[in-house]
């Protein structure tokens, strides 16, 4: 009996020791990039190969590496694929005012409404303003007129509006990137990486 109580004393031991190393585990930052359960290695691939990025364009000012962003979208009758990659000294030395125009243009609910009806079809000034709600056209043509100016929705014809094709993918992009920096809980198909290097 004595031998028993021995033994249960000592797994309770290990036991314990072992959550006590979990515990520690998951306090830690994670410094290498995790893929998610079930998950492919092309987003490592692509991690990897946009750390590689350290000449020529891909480095100034105390700063290397490369942004991408990519996506595939049927909306309706068409389908939309997009692949880009930038050198980091290039996004980060954007331009301010055109920047701000972009996010300025993206930042009111009544036109993300707006946008994500022409997402679904290029739509009427009349179908627009229904989609709004509202009864003057002059509050939907204000709207209209910030997202022509930022080159987001094209005029196809008098009264006629739809987001042109080389923008929705980066739209959608712009969308995403928002979800992640409101949302709170890890999407289960995230990714995580520590912004820390490893020693």
């Amino acid at each position: 009996m004595d031998e028993y109580k021995a033994r249960m004393r000592a797994l309770d031991e290990k036991v314990a020791k072992l959550a006590h190393r979990i515990e520690r585990l998951e306090e830690q930052p994670r410094c290498r990039p995790r893929p998610p359960h079930g998950a492919t290695s092309a987003p490592l691939a692509l991690i990897e190969h946009l750390r590689g990025r350290k000449k020529g364009r891909y480095r100034a000012k105390g700063m290397q590496g490369a942004i991408a962003y990519g996506g595939a979208a049927v909306l309706g009758e068409r389908e939309c694929l997009w692949v880009r990659e930038h050198p980091l000294p290039d996004v980060v030395d954007l331009d301010p005012d055109r920047l701000a125009q972009v996010l300025t243009a993206l930042a009111h609910s009544a036109r993300l409404v707006l946008l994500r009806s022409l997402l679904e079809k290029a739509r009427t000034s009349q179908e627009l303003q229904a989609v709004l709600g509202v009864s003057s056209p002059g509050q939907l043509y204000h709207h209209l007129k910030e997202l022509l100016a930022a080159g987001i929705v094209t005029q196809a014809r008098r009264s006629h509006y739809e987001i042109a094709p080389r923008q929705v993918v980066p739209l959608l992009t712009v969308l995403a990137t928002a979800f992640d920096l409101v949302d709170t809980q890890a999407a289960p198909s995230e990714i995580e990486a520590s912004s820390d290097k490893e020693n």
